[in-house]
């Protein structure tokens, strides 16, 4: 009693974690306890046209951040195909290679760069597929500024973001898909917040 319980995690945490907040309002035993939830770069895990009211009660105490074009999060709805497709197209690369070009210190070949962009062209949704969503209050999706190097701009620019909607957009797919999702980046952004402030846009 008298301390608050924060759930919090990262890419498979970040999907997990909104989850587990859902379980603890479930469970009796924390219906006195606050809880916060804060759940990073993770993908849409969540399908209800009719949520119950514990789960209602976990959303309005969470809340997801997304840095740029994190590729777990906007690919994830249609990961499996998507990335079926990516995976071919790197067959003939080495494991340096693949690595350089995640962390976007080296362009990727003409073929995946290809591929990449027209992913989503070449991934359809499933008729009368679920859509999922991450089951959060909003999300706060850091928007990059592509004139200047992110940590030296003056103000980190953000937009909140309604996750139902948010979770019916096209998939996005870049060649920083890779680099935005690792934790240094996320981490680097959150600490240039803390010291510098953000700029929300409407």
């Amino acid at each position: 009693p008298g301390y608050k319980l924060m759930i919090t995690g990262q890419s498979l945490g970040g999907g997990l974690a909104p989850l587990v907040n859902i379980l603890f309002h479930k469970d009796p035993s924390f219906q006195k306890q606050t809880i916060e939830c804060h759940a990073f770069a993770g993908p849409p895990v969540y399908e209800s046209s009719n949520p119950p009211s514990y789960v209602t009660q976990a959303i309005e105490h969470c809340t997801a951040y997304v840095h740029g074009d994190d590729l777990v999060f906007h690919a994830a709805r249609r990961l499996g195909a998507a990335l079926q497709a990516i995976d071919k197209a790197k067959q003939n690369m080495g494991h340096v290679d693949r690595w350089l070009t995640v962390m976007g210190r080296k362009p990727p070949s003409p073929e995946l760069a290809q591929t990449a962009l027209t992913a989503d062209a070449q991934v359809k949704p499933i008729e009368g597929g679920p859509i999922l969503y991450m089951p959060v209050k909003q999300i706060l999706w850091f928007v990059k500024d592509n004139t200047q190097v992110q940590q030296s701009a003056k103000n980190v620019t953000y937009m909140m973001c309604d996750p139902l909607e948010f979770g019916k957009l096209s998939v996005l797919m870049s060649k920083d898909g890779g680099k935005d999702h690792v934790p240094q980046t996320y981490e680097t952004v959150l600490n240039h917040v803390e010291q510098n402030g953000w700029t929300k846009l409407e």
